[in-house]
């Protein structure tokens, strides 16, 4: 029968479900929220809050200037002065790839390890910092209002909060203050944060050329473990393995779900696409980490990072949510129970997590702010007439979102 219902998925992503096949109630679906993180607590509600503009003051000398044109990724020594508060020399590096790097002559991005040269320092609790330079959103409120909805359905995410950099006593501007996917975060979201964290960024070549990274045997060995034991990657590799063999398979979704937490994933690619966000792992293998979750068997949980390419459909880049391109989502569409299980975590998500108030809300709150910021924001790629026409289209975008969701899946 799946041999039958292939050609349909792959026409429309997903049809009414086989004769044989029980559709569950609303009620009925699995809860994302059913592994609730312990009482575990630091100040760092304080630092990201999206009603507050921290300010920043980076020092440089000349050599790290230098250090940081010849390699803009590597840290070099640094002092910070935050919100007034001189702290003791921190690592600073550059951050962004292919759209949103940009060097220190423009708005650059940047990575502030705390602790790097003083191993107990932290600042509200945080031992990073990630300062999100949104030369690509000219609305500053992507990442705000996505996370809204990630945090809603139960998803491990950042916090975000706002600051104003000065390099050297010179503006650079309003920046997008992110929490750093880190060991702190696993704390606050796993019963059992030990496990191992990886983050699925670009493999770079010596010629220039680079690799986007997804779920293949000669991928698995480069992923990049951000936190947990180093286990030489065999986590990654014995899933990708499971991966390889299961893909196009008949029992694929069962063979799946003894490494994969389906119902994260589920509801993790069901916010994917109701933000449109392109430059996550179902539409461009980006901008994602996988957890092995020792609380859960060891089963794998993919996480959403860096949204300043969502709320866009997928034609604008050339794509389309008929034929995701990211390995484990593609099996899915081209398999019927698991594609139908997709369409019912999409139902799940806009009637328990999606709340059009509340993201209109969150757009009012970052307009109020940082209005008077972005006027005065030296080196904003995005003219005032821009910003507006954003936060209109992520207005518009909010309000019939729900319904072009509920046609797509024929909900």
């Amino acid at each position: 029968m799946l041999t039958s219902v292939i050609p349909t998925l792959l026409l429309f992503a997903c049809t009414q479900p086989p004769a044989d096949t029980a559709v569950p109630e609303i009620a009925d679906l699995p809860d994302p929220n059913i592994e609730t993180a312990p009482a575990w607590a630091d100040d760092g509600d304080q630092l990201f809050n999206r009603l507050v503009v921290h300010q920043v003051e980076i020092t440089l000398d000349d050599q790290d200037i230098q250090d940081i044109y010849a390699d803009p990724y590597s840290y070099v020594e640094g002092e910070v002065t935050f919100d007034g508060k001189a702290l003791d020399p921190v690592g600073v590096r550059l951050k962004g790839h292919i759209g949103s790097f940009r060097d220190l002559s423009q708005k650059s991005g940047f990575k502030i390890d705390l602790n790097r040269f003083f191993p107990d320092q932290k600042l509200y609790g945080q031992k990073q910092l990630t300062l999100n330079n949104a030369v690509v959103d000219c609305s500053y409120s992507k990442e705000h209002l996505g996370y809204t909805l990630y945090r809603a359905a139960g998803v491990p995410v950042p916090r975000n909060g706002f600051a104003w950099i000065r390099v050297n006593g010179e503006d650079y501007g309003l920046y997008v203050l992110t929490e750093t996917p880190d060991d702190q975060l696993l704390e606050r979201h796993f019963e059992e944060p030990d496990g191992t964290l990886y983050d699925g960024k670009y493999l770079y070549y010596d010629n220039g050329g680079y690799q986007l990274m997804d779920f293949w045997p000669g991928l698995a060995p480069y992923f990049e473990l951000e936190e947990g034991p180093d286990v030489q990657n065999a986590d990654i590799i014995a899933f990708t393995a499971v991966v390889d063999s299961a893909v196009g398979k008949p029992d694929y979704y069962e063979r799946m779900s003894a490494v994969l937490n389906w119902e994260k994933q589920h509801t993790h690619v069901a916010i994917d696409q109701l933000i449109g966000h392109l430059d996550g792992y179902s539409m461009n293998t980006n901008n994602y980490r996988v957890y092995f979750d020792p609380a859960d068997d060891g089963r794998a949980v993919l996480l959403p990072f860096d949204l300043d390419y969502a709320f866009l459909y997928s034609g604008n880049w050339g794509m389309s949510w008929n034929s995701p391109r990211a390995r484990l989502t593609s099996a899915c569409w081209n398999d019927a129970e698991c594609v139908e299980a997709q369409r019912e975590g999409m139902a799940w998500v806009l009637a328990n997590a999606y709340d059009e108030d509340e993201m209109q809300r969150v757009i009012d709150e970052v307009e109020e702010l940082t209005a008077p910021y972005i006027e005065d924001d030296p080196r904003r790629e995005c003219t005032t007439s821009q910003v507006r026409s954003y936060r209109a289209g992520l207005r518009n975008w909010v309000r019939d979102r729900p319904d072009e969701m509920e046609d797509f899946w024929e909900l």
